[in-house]
């Protein structure tokens, strides 16, 4: 498999879009922590909903961080496309030394 596209893809939507365009989708195994805060973050205001949600996706991103080594080898991944709200996601790809690139689109 020459590349994976890393990104988590709302629940409600088919992952078949990156199929495509004849790429694969991996899904890590970490759950979505920024879909999962989000009903507490929107009753929060100021400098505590920003607190809370930065919480949120450092969290999110070391899941991310975690999970990928073992993803990357077990799927025999050579390079990554990383969505990029995936915050600081290409740390690793960087981590393992891996080509990615940030790939961003729009549903109209």
């Amino acid at each position: 498999m020459p590349f994976a596209r890393l990104c988590e893809a709302p629940k409600n939507l088919s992952t078949a879009s990156s199929g495509a365009a004849g790429l694969p989708f991996v899904r890590g195994p970490e759950k979505d922590h920024i879909n999962e805060i989000r009903p507490e973050a929107s009753k929060r205001q100021g400098e505590d909903a920003l607190q809370f949600s930065l919480r949120g996706v450092l969290t999110q991103t070391e899941a991310i961080l975690k999970s990928l080594p073992a993803i990357v080898q077990a799927n025999g991944i050579d390079a990554l496309i990383i969505d990029t709200v995936q915050f600081y996601a290409e740390l690793g790809a960087m981590q393992v030394g891996m080509p990615y690139v940030h790939a961003a689109s729009c549903n109209r």
